[in-house]
């Protein structure tokens, strides 16, 4: 339990001398799960970079291409991906326990995305988000198709 947990931090120079340790405890700051206080969060539910230029600066490689949606519920919701069609592209559940997500700009079809507008609709259990996401996805080169 939380009451239970202490955490020692030893310094290389003391903050008082004759002391070279701090202690500290996090009671009082326990997680707590509140509906009012999830219903409000959902107007901080956010994608980024947005617009998506052909790069994003978090992008380990050329060929690792991704948004991330933030602020999402912890627990569990949906991610729907439409395009202006109204077509779904991708659906992404989100259970990692993080705030969160990301999207590597592919279809179901492990394929692409094409540069473009989409609508994300995030149903989560607190109320469902409407978010604008603009692509502008670099050139695609195919070997052996």
């Amino acid at each position: 339990t939380y009451a239970d947990f202490s955490l020692y931090m030893y310094v290389m120079h003391p903050l008082v001398v004759g002391e070279n340790y701090l202690t500290f405890d996090t009671q009082g700051w326990e997680p707590t799960k509140n509906a009012d206080v999830a219903k409000k969060r959902l107007d901080d539910i956010n994608v980024f970079p947005n617009p998506y230029f052909a790069h994003n600066s978090a992008e380990g490689s050329f060929y690792s291409q991704f948004v991330t949606f933030n602020n999402l519920p912890e627990d569990n919701c949906d991610i729907r991906i439409f395009s202006l069609n109204g077509e779904l592209v991708k659906t992404i559940t989100h259970t990692n326990g993080t705030p969160f997500e990301r999207w590597f700009l592919m279809n179901e079809e492990e394929v692409p995305v094409a540069s473009g507008m989409y609508f994300v609709h995030v149903d989560t259990e607190f109320g469902n988000v409407i978010l604008k996401l603009a692509v502008v996805n670099r050139g695609a080169f195919f070997r052996n198709l």
